[in-house]
């Protein structure tokens, strides 16, 4: 697999610009400190990672993800945000989940069509771009309210299914594939992403459900407040 087929420096920039939009934050509201360790530690860890991806085996790599690029990123925006621990973890968990997308496109390019690096690199590019319209546009109010009402006990919950997920990848990250060309193969490697996104599906509609009542119920306290009001002026 090379850099075509994924690229770690592009992955890292992705994934935290994912995590910047799934937490709500803004450029204007950092202080000055907060921009300069921002930038300066995007473009150390890409080139480290990157340099890391193209001197070592690709399993070996592979068992230093955590600590090159997920331990960063948690220490990073948990500094950036305030946000609790789990709060978090669970954004991270989640952009885990998002590249996956990137990981299977480079794979079935190299696997099914045999395209070289410059037509995978651009799928790569393509399907980023549409994760991220589809994280702003799909999941990002609905991450902000969950971040901003949603109680550490109840993320703690949803981080769970996250994990499982998480200790998939990274247990069968090394399992040889390559014989499974078919359809079976094709189910196989994405059925534990196919699972993971009817998770969020569930959680956006829990989230608009709670919206709608959250809703309904102010304009009810409204409508009881008007009709009060009425009745004390009659």
């Amino acid at each position: 697999m090379n850099i075509g087929t994924y690229s770690p420096a592009l992955t890292l920039v992705f994934a935290w610009g994912l995590i910047w939009i799934l937490m709500g934050l803004e450029w204007k509201k950092l202080s000055g400190t907060q921009k300069y360790v921002f930038i300066g530690s995007l473009l150390l860890l890409a080139l480290l990672n990157q340099g890391l991806r193209m001197k070592l085996r690709n399993a070996l790599y592979s068992k230093l993800i955590a600590l090159t690029m997920h331990v960063p990123a948690f220490l990073m925006f948990r500094w950036l945000t305030g946000r609790s621990t789990i709060k978090v973890i669970f954004v991270i968990l989640s952009v885990i989940v998002f590249t996956a997308p990137i990981v299977l496109v480079g794979r079935a390019m190299e696997f099914y069509f045999e395209a070289d690096s410059i037509t995978m690199l651009a799928a790569n590019l393509l399907v980023m771009a549409v994760m991220v319209l589809v994280s702003g546009v799909l999941f990002r109010q609905g991450f902000l309210y969950l971040l901003k009402w949603g109680s550490d006990r109840v993320f703690c919950l949803y981080s769970l299914v996250l994990l499982l997920y998480y200790v998939y990848i990274f247990v069968g990250q090394n399992v040889d594939l390559s014989a499974h060309h078919d359809v079976n193969g094709i189910i196989l490697r994405a059925f534990p992403t196919i699972y993971a996104y009817a998770f969020y599906l569930l959680l956006m509609y829990n989230f608009h459900e709670f919206r709608r009542k959250e809703e309904l119920e102010i304009t009810k306290l409204a409508l009881q407040h008007g009709l009060t009001a009425a009745e004390e002026q009659i």
